[in-house]
């Protein structure tokens, strides 16, 4: 072997040596990462399993409670019982109505008639037609209501009476029963009825009698 040739071999050897070292450094680096990530990964899992864990035991010793049975009532054959129904919509004037009652038994499926138990009926949050019980017919939007038929009007009038059927979409009220109303202006009784746009308008027909207290406004001035 000639001395260049030793040189050669020398030097390609001396090369080699710092790549090696530099290979081994990141191998440890990388398993070093590795074992990190594990113990990451492990830990991780394990805490995903303590809390399936605890949920699980804490709901099996304290179940959710669950709802209470609808009360069912006896109903005729070929009748379905609706608890708690609730019907909306809109009228002409395009303002909301909502239909509710305690319970409804469908007397014509094809016609969507019901017959309400303590029917209501309201144009916004609170009711201002209640009554007994009432027949709603879903497809003309009308509401028929009997005995203790109260109406309260925007005005502040609250009028009783026996029977009233109501045209939802044209927010009309018409009664051919006695009624007996209280307000702001007094009392008033007559033997029929109509109102229109929530109370806006009031008709009565027949008998009407009328008490104005006259000595009203004395007292309140009293008063203060």
């Amino acid at each position: 072997m000639s001395m260049d040739t030793a040189l050669q071999v020398n030097t390609a050897s001396n090369g080699w040596e710092p790549s090696r070292r530099l290979t081994l450094t990141s191998a440890r680096r990388r398993s070093v990462v590795v074992r990190i990530l594990r113990v990451t990964f492990v830990s991780a899992a394990l805490s995903i399993v303590g809390l399936v864990a605890s949920y699980v035991i804490y709901y099996t010793k304290n179940p959710e409670p669950e709802p209470p049975l609808a009360q069912v009532q006896d109903i005729d054959p070929g009748k379905m019982l609706i608890v708690n129904p609730v019907y909306t919509g809109r009228d002409e004037s395009n303002g909301q109505y909502v239909v509710k009652a305690e319970t409804a038994a469908t007397l014509s499926e094809e016609e969507a008639i019901t017959e309400l138990v303590r029917p209501q009926l309201g144009r916004g949050d609170d009711p201002n037609v209640t009554a007994a019980r009432g027949v709603y017919d879903d497809q003309n939007k009308t509401l028929e209501l009997f005995d203790e038929v109260q109406l309260q009007t925007s005005g502040g009038f609250v009028f009783d009476t026996s029977k009233a059927k109501i045209d939802i979409k044209k927010d009309r009220i018409v009664g051919e029963e006695t009624v007996e109303g209280t307000g702001p202006m007094g009392d008033i009784k007559a033997d029929g009825y109509e109102i229109l746009n929530g109370g806006e308008r009031v008709v009565f027909r027949g008998r009407v009698t009328t008490t104005i207290p006259m000595n009203s406004k004395k007292k309140d001035d009293g008063d203060e």
